[in-house]
């Protein structure tokens, strides 16, 4: 589920790339080439990895303001013109450095996504044709932004009407960082056989999917008059 008039968010499965865009991020890209995602055996053939990790998030903590949502639930009772209006107006007190943290951390998120994605120029990060070095490079930057909105949402005051949906974006976060793990290792240690290897990039996708699917319950438990912004990859 995405947020009212944001653009449904879509995990391309038959690509085997296993992040999250929008749709309107790929209906840019419909004349542009995708390949499926590279599996361990498939980047022996390219270079070694050369450690790199990339830019981490460091969300800073606004001054607590009040946030009001205005719901107009428009109810017809009769089968005339006429109908009878009904406002309820509903403050969540001091959800302003979790909005503010929610902010920052996704809007990083979604930048540091970008390479996934396949374009005219590139195949996507991890995808065949790429190489290990820059699927491992994306990897680390990606999670170690997850890792800074998991300690962030762990110490900010999470108000009564998000506490469901932080659980379980907590856990789709466990999840992804599970995937994003088990991916890395699987490209990158030396003495293993590539049947391991393949193993651990099977579990990493599935641990990557079940983040997605976690993600999108997080975002639908969220109060719809009062989501915070942006909304995750769902």
């Amino acid at each position: 589920m995405s947020a009212p008039g944001a653009a449904p968010r879509t995990l391309v499965r038959d690509q085997g790339l296993l992040r999250g865009h929008s749709s309107e991020h790929w209906r840019s890209r419909t004349l542009q080439p995708t390949f499926p995602q590279a599996s361990p055996d498939e980047f022996e053939r390219v270079a070694e990895l050369a450690d790199a990790d990339g830019p981490v998030l460091r969300p800073r903590y606004p001054v607590t303001r009040l946030a009001v949502g205005l719901i107009l639930l428009f109810g017809f009772l009769s089968a005339g013109c006429g109908g009878k209006v009904s406002v309820h107006l509903v403050a969540i007190s001091g959800d302003g450095p979790y909005r503010a943290i929610w902010k920052r951390s996704w809007e990083q998120i979604h930048r540091d996504e970008v390479p996934y994605a396949a374009t005219a120029t590139s195949p996507g990060a991890c995808n065949v044709g790429s190489t290990k070095r820059a699927c491992v490079r994306t990897d680390r930057t990606v999670a170690a932004d997850l890792r800074r909105l998991q300690e962030a949402l762990r110490g900010v005051h999470v108000p009564g009407p998000y506490r469901r949906a932080t659980a379980l974006t907590l856990r789709a976060i466990s999840h992804d960082l599970r995937g994003l793990n088990l991916r890395i290792r699987s490209l990158t240690v030396g003495n293993w056989k590539i049947a391991q290897r393949n193993e651990w990039f099977r579990q990493s996708k599935a641990e990557l999917v079940t983040a997605q699917e976690t993600f999108a319950k997080a975002w639908a438990a969220f109060p719809d008059w009062a989501r915070p912004s942006p909304p995750p990859r769902v």
